[in-house]
This record gives C-alpha cells, sequence and structure tokens, in this order.
C-alpha cells in the first residue's frame, strides 16, 4: 500500500498528518517501496508523521523505502515516537544510511538496531536480541530480553497489547506492540 503526503513524500504502509494523528499497538511489516534508487526528489518512508502526531508502542520491522525504511518525521513537526521498536529496515535510496528513522521528532524509550542511539532515551541491539524469534516472525519481546520492562507509561495508554493481552505486566510496560507475558518463577525449598 502507498499513500500521498504532497507532492514529493510517500508512505508505503502508514501517513500521520495532521493534529492528534495517532498510530498505538500496531505491527508495521515487510512494507517495500515501489521506488528504489535513483536520484529523483520522492521521498518514501514506511511511516511518515508530521504536525502533532505520535507513534505508541509500534514495532516497525523488516521494511524497505527510499529515504528510510522505518519512521520519517518532517523536520518542523512535533512528532512523539514512545516506546516503538524499529528494526530489520532498509534504506535503498542513494544514501542508505538512515535505515530505521530519520527526522527530527522526539524519541523517548525506542529501541533500534542502528549502531548508534536514537537519543539518550532511547537504546540499540539486534533484532534478534529483541524478538522471541524474529527470523520466523515472532515479533512478542524475547523473555528477559533488552525490550521488557524499557517502555514509559503514559496518559491514555491502551489496556491490551496487539494480541489482546494485557499491556502491562510488571511495573513497566514493553516496547513495541505485544508485551512479553513472562511472568516470574518462584520456587519454595523447603
Amino acid at each position: 500500500m502507498e499513500a500521498s503526503w504532497g507532492n514529493t513524500m510517500r508512505g508505503n504502509a502508514v501517513v500521520l498528518k495532521g493534529a492528534g494523528s495517532r498510530l498505538e499497538n500496531c505491527l508495521i511489516r515487510d512494507n517495500r517501496s515501489e521506488v528504489e534508487g535513483g536520484t529523483g526528489s520522492d521521498k518514501t518512508s514506511t511511516v511518515c508523521a508530521q504536525s502533532t502526531a505520535s507513534i505508541v508502542n509500534c514495532t516497525i520491522v523488516g521494511n524497505r523505502a527510499r529515504n528510510c525504511g522505518g519512521i520519517f518525521v518532517a523536520d518542523d513537526s512535533n512528532v512523539t515516537v514512545r516506546n516503538c521498536v524499529i528494526a530489520g529496515n532498509v534504506d535503498v535510496g542513494v544514501a542508505t544510511d538512515n535505515p530505521n528513522c530519520l527526522g527530527s521528532g522526539t524519541f523517548i524509550s525506542c529501541a533500534t538496531d542502528d549502531a548508534i542511539a536514537i537519543n539518550e532515551n532511547c537504546f540499540t541491539g539486534t533484532a534478534a536480541s529483541f524478538f522471541k524469534d524474529y527470523d520466523s516472525g515472532d515479533y512478542t519481546p524475547k523473555a528477559g530480553g533488552p525490550l521488557v520492562g524499557k517502555g514509559v507509561d503514559y496518559e491514555g495508554m491502551a489496556a491490551i497489547d496487539l494480541a489482546g493481552k494485557p499491556r502491562k505486566v510488571g511495573k513497566r510496560i514493553d516496547i513495541g506492540c505485544y508485551e512479553s507475558q513472562s511472568t516470574p518463577m518462584l520456587i519454595i525449598v523447603r
């Protein structure tokens, strides 16, 4: 799917344009840009956001686009990206150094598989370390992995994750669209 955004920007999966636009508890995966390579002005990305949009508790993985495989945030916008994991994406454009994120949004408790964290509130790792079974498409946070308990609560937080399970297990929510649902083991020795 491709959605138009002005004359030169397109989203392969989602376009958030307008005050209050929100994407929450979503899995955005395996989208492909129709425009690969070249030097034209088309800016395609899997998720394009501007204005006061927010992207919350999403998992954005395995996408390919010309300007950024993950999330593109318009430079003059007030976009907030919170508790999202953005990994395994590919930038197939001229400058292929923006696979996961591009632009100047506010990123809070997000994880990427980039070499450098987006900012001091976010962290990096590998797709294999983030998910239960990335290669087989199981994007549930790996039990005890870096996504578990690393998210931050927010006003209006959904009570359930994408799978319909409780959104918060433990003291803090997990990063991404799924909650790991792991429960601590109690062993009683007598």
